[in-house]
């Protein structure tokens, strides 16, 4: 039995456990991002729990409690979510596109994407340093430092997870993911139609 963070939970209120986010976005994490965008979007209540101690039953964040239930992993929040609240997908084929996008989106795009962040990573970190109050004589050194850092693992991540290939060849493989996901959308408000779905 996981021990609930909070055992004194409001009926369909959903308590979210995230990485703390800076004063641009609400987490530092895509996953709990998608979580807390999937509650917007169909107007569910939900509390945002900032944490650095708590972990899912996984030992990963984001996860969630709903009357009294701990579900770890973006992909199953989603699915509970989607079960309990009744948001299914209109049919099957929709459903069906729609885990192919999320596969693609989760485990190419994502990847492509961090590896072209991480010619960046010193600024994030410097934001991230400026935006916590760091002193600001450590922010300089702690910038560099951290962004090197970030370089290594999102191009570890991104070559183990995709291969290892050049700048301009992995430049061509985003900007094909992307236009690909341009082509599904087409004119619609959302990737598979008119309503916010999983994807």
């Amino acid at each position: 039995m996981v021990r609930l963070n909070v055992p004194s939970f409001q009926k369909d209120v959903i308590y979210i456990f995230q990485f703390a986010g800076n004063s641009r976005v609400s987490s530092t994490s895509p996953f709990c991002i998608k979580v807390e965008a999937f509650c917007r979007l169909h107007n569910l209540k939900f509390e945002r729990r900032d944490t650095t101690s708590s972990r899912g039953s996984n030992g990963l964040l984001p996860f969630i409690e709903l009357n009294g239930q701990q579900t770890a992993d973006s992909e199953f929040i989603l699915k509970r979510l989607t079960e309990h609240f009744h948001l299914n997908f209109p049919d099957d084929r929709t459903e069906g596109i729609g885990f192919a996008l999320e596969r693609m989106i989760e485990n190419h795009t994502r990847h492509l994407l961090r590896l072209d962040m991480s010619r960046t990573v010193d600024v994030i970190a410097r934001d991230f340093m400026v935006d916590n109050n760091f002193p600001s004589f450590v922010v300089p050194i702690g910038a560099s430092i951290g962004g090197w850092m970030l370089m290594r693992q999102f191009r570890r991540a991104g070559t183990a997870a995709i291969g290892r290939f050049t700048a301009a060849e992995y430049g061509e493989m985003l900007r094909n993911d992307l236009l690909q996901l341009q082509n599904v959308l087409g004119d619609k408000q959302f990737l598979l139609g008119e309503e916010a779905t999983r994807v």
